[in-house]
C-alpha cells in the first residue's frame, strides 16, 4: 500500500526509488531496493520485517544493508530508520540522524562526534551504543540503552542514562559517567575515571564492600583507575588496589578507617605522592577535605590549609608543610600521636586534642603550642618558643635560643629548676635544650638551677628564687655579673629577686627593684630608682634601722642596706626606723613599731604594697597592734586593716593619718585624720586640722581652727576643747530641714531621727560635755550648705530660736 501520488504504483526491475521534497516514509521488503529520501525529513521503517536488520548509514561509505527488509538496500538522504523487533545494528557517520530501535538487542555504531538521536522503549531490550568517532567531545547515551562502549580511540567521555549501565572505555584515558542506575564502569587500557560529578546528592563510594550510595548505589569498576565525585560532600572508601580519588566540589573524605594495616597518605597541592600501605597503596587524593586513618600507625602527609584528618588508633604521624595548621581530630587514648611541621617560619602551630608530641623540623623562628595531654615539643634549629599548656610536658629545644612560655596559663605556674617540682599547667614539665622560661600573666615563682636560663615573668608581679641554693649567689641587675646558681641568667620583667640562706650580694638597675636577701648576711644595694628590702619570708621579727645602718633579727641579722627607699617586716613583731630620706615603712604581720625618722616619710601598719607571689598566713594574721611615729615631717601613715589596738603619732609636721579601729594623734602641724571603722579615735593635736568620720568614732580637736567631716549615718562623738574661734563640723547625711538637737545629760546630738525626752539617738552626732562648757564648736553646715554658728554660751537652742 502506497500513498500520496504513489497510491497505487507498482515496481518491476526498480532498483531504487527516490522521494519526494517531502517526509517520506519507505518500507523494504528485503530485495535489495535502495531509497533516497531526497529532500525531507524521510523515514525508512523496517518495523514489520520478519528478521533483524543491519542498516548502514555512511556519507560516501555506507554499504548495503543485510538481513530481513533491509537486505542488499542502501540508504541515502535517510534521516530517520526504524528497525524491527529483533536484533537489528545501525552504523551511522552523520550527525542529525534518528534511530528507533523497537524490540531487540540492538547495536548503535556510531562514527560521528555529534550523537545521533535515539529512540528506545523500555524494556526494548538490552541495546547496545558502540562509539567509534575519533576523539568526540562527549556521547550521551539515549533513553533505555544499557551499553556504551567505545572503540575509538583517544579521550573519551560517556555519559550514562537512568538505566543500568555498562559503560565500557578503549585505550586512552576515558571518563566514563554512569548517571543513575546500578552501572558497570569497563575502563579499558589506559587512565580511566568513573565520575559523578553529575550527581544531585553525594555519593559513597565503597571499593572494600562494594556498596555504595546515591547515583553509585550498585555500580562496578574493572580498570579503572580514578573516581571522581560529586558537588556535594562524598565519601570514598579504598581497597588498596590504587584506585585515586578526586573529590571535586564540595566537602569530601576518604575513610580507611576499615584497612587492614597502616596508611600513609600524602596531600600536597601539586607534588601528592600516591598512598602507600594498607587500603591506601597507590592512591592519589585530590579534591580530598578530609581523610580518615585506620587503626594503626599511619601518617599523613599536607601542605594544604583547610584539611581535617581523622587518625583514628594506633600511632599516627602527621607532616605538615602549611602555616595553616589543619583540622585533627585524635580520640583519647588513641595513640601516641605526633605533628611534625616542616613549613618555613609559621607563625603558630596549635596541637589538636589528644595529639601527644609535636615536632618542628622546618627552619628559622618558631611557635608551637601543646594541649591538655601530656606532651612532647621539640623545636628545631631557629628560635622557638614553645607552650606545652596543661599537662606534664617535656620541651625540647634543639639548636637556636628556645623558650618554653606559659602566656597561655590561667593561673600563676612555678617552676623550679633546682628540682623539678613545678606547679600550676607547669607542673610535671621538663626542659631539655631550653634557654629561657617565660610566665604566665600571672604572679609567677621562678628557682633558680645550676643551668644558666633566661627568665621573662611577662605580665603579673614574679619572683626570681635562689633559696634553694647551696651556696651564696651574686646578682647584679645592672651589669648582669651573675654568680653562684644566678650565674649566666638573665631577667626580663621581673619583679621579686630573692637570694640564698647564705651571704648574698645583690644590686640594682637604674629602676625600682625589690630584694629578699632571705638568711645569712646579705649586701643589698638599691642604687637608682626607689628599691625595697623585703623580710616577709623571716622566721622571726626584723629590726631594721636605715639611720643607724644596724640590721638585727631573723633574716635581718648581719644584713648591709645601702640606697634602699622602702622595707617591708616579716611576720611578726618588727621595729623599722627610718633616715632623713623619703622612706616607705610596712610592718606586715605582727604587732610592729616604725619610726619614721626625717623626711616625709609613708608608713605602713599593715602590707600596702603588691607583694607578687607571696601570701599571708591567714592565720597569723589577726587584730594587730602596731605603734607608728611619723617624726618629723610631711608624713603618711595608714595602720593595718584590722588595727585594733594599733596607736599612730603624726608628730611634727603636717601629717595624713589613716586608721581602722585604732587610735590616730596628729600632733604639731595641720593635719588629715581619717578614721574608717568603728570604734577609733582622732586627736588632732596643735594646728588647723581635718578629722573626717567615716564610721562610729570620736574625734577630739585642739587648738586651731579645726573641721569635723561627718562622712556616716552612724553616731559619732565629737569634743574641742581647743580656745581657737573657728571650728566646723562638716554633716554629709543631715540637711537643714532634718537637722534636730536633743539634749541628753550635758551632751548636745545633732540629728535627724525623733526621739523621747532623754532617749540618746542612735545617729548623727555627740557634742561631748556641751552644756559643760567645754566644747568649742562655732559652725554647722549640714548637707544642704546651709551653715549655723553655734552659740558661745552652750545653748545651742538659741539657734533654731
Amino acid at each position: 500500500m502506497h500513498s500520496g501520488i504513489g497510491a497505487g504504483d507498482t515496481f518491476t526491475d526498480i532498483e531504487a526509488i527516490k522521494g519526494s521534497n517531502y517526509n517520506d516514509t519507505f518500507v523494504g521488503d528485503g530485495r535489495g531496493t535502495d531509497f533516497d529520501g531526497g529532500v525531507g525529513t524521510d523515514t525508512v521503517d523496517y518495523s514489520t520485517s520478519a528478521a533483524a536488520v543491519n542498516v548502514d548509514i555512511r556519507l560516501g561509505t555506507g554499504l548495503a544493508g543485510t538481513g530481513g527488509d533491509a537486505e542488499g538496500s542502501t540508504l541515502t538522504n535517510i534521516e530517520k530508520v526504524i528497525g524491527s523487533a529483533f536484533n537489528d545494528s545501525f552504523t551511522v557517520a552523520l550527525g542529525g540522524m534518528a534511530f528507533e530501535g523497537g524490540a531487540g538487542d540492538d547495536i548503535y555504531y556510531i562514527n560521528t562526534s555529534a550523537t545521533p538521536t535515539i529512540v528506545e522503549l523500555a524494556n526494548g531490550g538490552n541495546d547496545e551504543m558502540r562509539v567509534s568517532a575519533v576523539n568526540p567531545s562527549h556521547t550521551f547515551m539515549a533513553a533505555n540503552i544499557e551499553r556504551l562502549t567505545f572503540t575509538g580511540s583517544g579521550a573519551y567521555t560517556g555519559w550514562g542514562n537512568a538505566s543500568d549501565n555498562i559503560i565500557t572505555g578503549n585505550s586512552g584515558n576515558d571518563t566514563l559517567y554512569g548517571g543513575a542506575g546500578a552501572d558497570q564502569f569497563i575502563g579499558g587500557a589506559g587512565y580511566d575515571t568513573a565520575g559523578y560529578t553529575d550527581s544531585t546528592v553525594a555519593v559513597t563510594i565503597n571499593l572494600k564492600t562494594g556498596v555504595n550510595s546515591g547515583i553509585g548505589a550498585g555500580d562496578t569498576f574493572t580498570d579503572i583507575e580514578a573516581i571522581k565525585g560529586s558537588n556535594y560532600n562524598d565519601t570514598f572508601v579504598g581497597d588498596g588496589r590504587g584506585t585515586d580519588f578526586d573529590g571535586g566540589v564540595g566537602t569530601d573524605t576518604v575513610d580507611y578507617s576499615t584497612s587492614a594495616a597502616a596508611v600513609n597518605v600524602d596531600i600536597r597541592l601539586g607534588t601528592g605522592l600516591a598512598g602507600t600501605g594498607g587500603d591506601a597503596e597507590g592512591s592519589t587524593l585530590t579534591n580530598i577535605e578530609r581523610v580518615i586513618g585506620s587503626a594503626f600507625n599511619d601518617s599523613f602527609t599536607v601542605a594544604l590549609g583547610g584539611m581535617a584528618f581523622e587518625g583514628g588508633a594506633g600511632d599516627d604521624i602527621y607532616y605538615i608543610n602549611t602555616s595553616a595548621t589543619p583540622t585533627i581530630v585524635e580520640l583519647a587514648d588513641g595513640g601516641n600521636d605526633e605533628m611534625r611541621v616542616s613549613a618555613v617560619n609559621p607563625s603558630h602551630t596549635f596541637m589538636a586534642t589528644n595529639i601527644e608530641r609535636l615536632t618542628f623540623t622546618g627552619s628559622g623562628a618558631y611557635t608551637g603550642w601543646g594541649n591538655a595531654s601530656d606532651n612532647i615539643i621539640t623545636g628545631g634549629s631557629g628560635n622557638d618558643t614553645l607552650y606545652g599548656g596543661a599537662g606534664a610536658d617535656q620541651f625540647i629545644g634543639g639548636a637556636g635560643y628556645d623558650t618554653a612560655g606559659y602566656t597561655d596559663s590561667t593561673v600563676a605556674v612555678t617552676v623550679n629548676l633546682k628540682t623539678g617540682v613545678n606547679s600550676g599547667i607547669g607542673a610535671g614539665d621538663t626542659f631539655t635544650d631550653i634557654e629561657a622560661i617565660k610566665g604566665s600573666s600571672y604572679n609567677d615563682i621562678f628557682y633558680g638551677g645550676t643551668t644558666a636560663m633566661g627568665l621573662d615573668g611577662a605580665v603579673g608581679q614574679d619572683l626570681v628564687s635562689y633559696e634553694l641554693s647551696d651556696a651564696a649567689v651574686t646578682i647584679d641587675l645592672t651589669t648582669n655579673a651573675n654568680a653562684g646558681d644566678a650565674e649566666g641568667d638573665t631577667f626580663t620583667n621581673i619583679e621579686f629577686f630573692q637570694g640564698s640562706n647564705f651571704d648574698d650580694t645583690l644590686s640594682g638597675s637604674r629602676f625600682g627593684d625589690v630584694f629578699i636577701g632571705g638568711a645569712g648576711a646579705d649586701v643589698i644595694d638599691g642604687r637608682d630608682g626607689q628599691d625595697s628590702a623585703m623580710y616577709i619570708t623571716s622566721a622571726s621579727a626584723v629590726n631594721i634601722n636605715l639611720l643607724t645602718g644596724v640590721n638585727q633579727g631573723g633574716d635581718a641579722q648581719g644584713d648591709v642596706l645601702s640606697n634602699i627607699e622602702r622595707v617591708v617586716g616579716s611576720h611578726f613583731n618588727d621595729t623599722l626606723t627610718g633616715d632623713a630620706n623619703v622612706n616607705y615603712l610596712e610592718g606586715g604581720l605582727g604587732n610592729d613599731v616604725i619610726y619614721g625618722g626625717d623626711g616625709n616619710d609613708y608608713l605602713y601598719g599593715g602590707l600596702v604594697s603588691q607583694i607578687g607571689p607571696f601570701t599571708l598566713d591567714g592565720v597569723i594574721n589577726g587584730p594587730q597592734a602596731d605603734t607608728l611615729y611619723g617624726g618629723n615631717g610631711n608624713d603618711t601613715i595608714v595602720t593595718a586593716g584590722n588595727d585594733e589596738g594599733s596607736q599612730a603619732y603624726g608628730e611634727a609636721g603636717g601629717d595624713v593619718i589613716t586608721v581602722v579601729h585604732g587610735m590616730a594623734d596628729g600632733g604639731d602641724g595641720n593635719d588629715l585624720l581619717t578614721g574608717t571603722g568603728s570604734g577609733f579615735s582622732l586627736f588632732g593635736g596643735a594646728g588647723d586640722d581635718k578629722l573626717v568620720l567615716q564610721a562610729s568614732g570620736s574625734a577630739f580637736g585642739g587648738e586651731g581652727d579645726d573641721t569635723y567631716n561627718v562622712d556616716t549615718s552612724a553616731l559619732v562623738t565629737i569634743q574641742d576643747n581647743g580656745v581657737s574661734g573657728s571650728d566646723k563640723i562638716v554633716l554629709s547625711y543631715i540637711s537643714s530641714a532634718e537637722l534636730l538637737v536633743d539634749r541628753v545629760g550635758n551632751d548636745l546630738y545633732l540629728h535627724r531621727s525623733s526621739v523621747s525626752p532623754g532617749e540618746v539617738p542612735q545617729e548623727g552626732v555627740q557634742l561631748k560635755d556641751w552644756f559643760a562648757g567645754s566644747d568649742t564648736i562655732e559652725q554647722i553646715q549640714t548637707a544642704d550648705g546651709q551653715l549655723f554658728n553655734l552659740p558661745a554660751n552652750g545653748d545651742a537652742f538659741a539657734m533654731f530660736g
